[in-house]
């Protein structure tokens, strides 16, 4: 039984589970050995494992029952019966949650006549989107572009906005491990007072 590398997937809705392909590990084990074709099944336990009970159907999309949790693998030669014994974990890392953010950066116009056009640094954002959380922030103009994750801001630090007074930004975030979510950053251009020359 060769040392089979962790399974980590991203979750998608902060709950701390996810599906997994277990069937990963089959060419692992089996390129390890020179009896082919093995038989190999995955189990909950130790136990069950050992004694070859209740094996997990549905191996190409199993949710896992905790976080992490390890999973116990046999591999066997179908002529003789004798077999051996590994495990691994299922590991599910959370994104960094960024759900219910009301991001909003407001900067006046630079000058006379208010056209509602003006550069924004956009990464003096950052720290609010991220929280207390460890991770990257890059801003899109559009959804699709932030879902694509192609196209990305090539200089948050100096953006001038292409909708006057009012536009929506899209942020993906990615966690220290990768995972990514993605949150909406409202920039808005407040005009300046022009008072009245012939009071």
């Amino acid at each position: 039984m060769p040392t089979l590398d962790n399974l980590t997937v991203c979750d998608t809705n902060y709950d701390g589970f996810a599906y997994f392909d277990l069937s990963q590990q089959n060419p692992i084990i089996q390129a390890a050995n020179t009896i082919s074709p093995l038989t190999i099944r995955y189990y909950t336990s130790q136990s069950n494992a050992m004694n070859q009970l209740f094996p997990i159907v549905g191996i190409t999309n199993y949710l896992n029952q905790s976080n992490p949790q390890t999973i116990w693998v046999v591999a066997s030669d179908p002529s003789t019966g004798c077999m051996v014994i590994g495990s691994f974990d299922l590991i599910v890392n959370l994104p960094i949650n960024v759900t219910g953010q009301n991001n909003l950066l407001t900067l006046c116009d630079e000058a006379l006549p208010n056209n509602q056009f003006t550069t924004f640094d956009l990464t003096v954002m950052n720290n609010q989107i991220l929280g207390t959380s460890t991770g990257t922030v890059a801003y899109y103009t559009t959804f699709a572009n932030a879902q694509a994750q192609t196209n990305a801001i090539a200089n948050p630090t100096a953006f001038t906005n292409t909708a006057a007074a009012v536009q929506t930004l899209w942020a993906v975030v990615t966690s220290a491990q990768g995972c990514k979510s993605i949150t909406t950053l409202t920039i808005r251009v407040a005009p300046l007072p022009t008072p009245k020359t012939d009071p």
